[in-house]
C-alpha cells in the first residue's frame, strides 16, 4: 500500500512519486524537528524556572502522572469518561482515584484510549535535575500518580517544600545551560 504525501506545493503524492532527493529531504526535516513524545522522562528539554525551586536552570520533563503508572490510570479515565461527560465531576473524579481533577483535563481528553494518553503525555512539569531527582527518591510513581500529580500538591509536601527552599538559595551549578567547567592554565 503506498503511502499518500503532501508536497512542498499542497498537492497529493503517493510514495512510488517520491525520487530519492525527496527522500532524502523528508528524513532531513524530520531529524530537524524531534518529537517530544520521545524524549525520555527527565531528559534535559529546555532552559527556564524550575516549577519547584524557582531556579533558571536546564529543565527536565517530570510527568505528573508517571508513565508506569498509565496502565492502572488509563481504565479509570476510560470508566470516568461518561460521568465527566455529563458534568458528574464528583464522580469522575472519584473513580479516577487521583484527587481533584487536573485544571487543563477536558472532554476532548476522555473521548478515546489515545486522547488519554496524549493527555497523559503532556501532563508535566518542567523541573530541574535536582529537583526530579528529590521527587521520585522521596514518592514512588503510584504515591505520584494518585496523590502529588500537581506542582501545588508536591509543594505541599514538607519534605519537597524544604528541598525547594534551600535549593533555591543554592547556585545553579552544573546544571545550568551554558556552563562549563574551564580550567585556567597556570604559566
Amino acid at each position: 500500500v503506498n503511502q499518500i504525501q503532501d508536497d512542498e506545493d499542497g498537492e497529493r503524492r503517493d510514495e512510488s512519486d517520491i525520487d530519492d532527493d525527496d527522500t532524502d529531504r523528508i528524513i532531513c526535516h524530520h531529524e530537524e524537528e524531534p518529537d517530544d513524545e520521545h524524549l525520555a522522562d527527565g531528559d534535559y528539554i529546555q532552559e527556564g524556572e524550575c516549577e519547584l525551586c524557582e531556579r533558571h536552570m536546564k529543565l527536565t520533563r517530570h510527568h505528573l502522572i508517571p508513565k508506569d503508572t498509565w496502565g492502572r490510570i488509563r481504565p479509570r479515565f476510560l470508566n470516568a469518561s461518561p460521568h465527566y461527560l455529563s458534568g458528574d465531576f464528583e464522580t469522575a473524579s472519584e473513580i479516577m482515584s487521583i484527587g481533584r481533577l487536573p485544571p487543563s483535563l477536558s472532554s476532548l481528553h476522555l473521548a478515546s484510549p489515545l486522547s488519554i494518553k496524549i493527555f497523559l503525555g503532556n501532563y508535566i512539569s518542567k523541573i530541574c535535575r535536582p529537583c526530579h531527582s528529590m521527587v521520585h527518591r522521596i514518592f514512588d510513581n503510584v504515591e505520584l500518580a494518585e496523590q502529588y500529580n500537581t506542582i501545588d500538591k508536591l509543594l505541599v509536601d514538607a519534605r519537597v517544600h524544604n528541598f525547594c527552599k534551600w535549593a533555591n538559595k543554592q547556585k545553579p551549578g552544573k546544571q545550568k545551560i551554558g556552563h562549563r567547567h574551564q580550567r585556567s592554565s597556570q604559566i
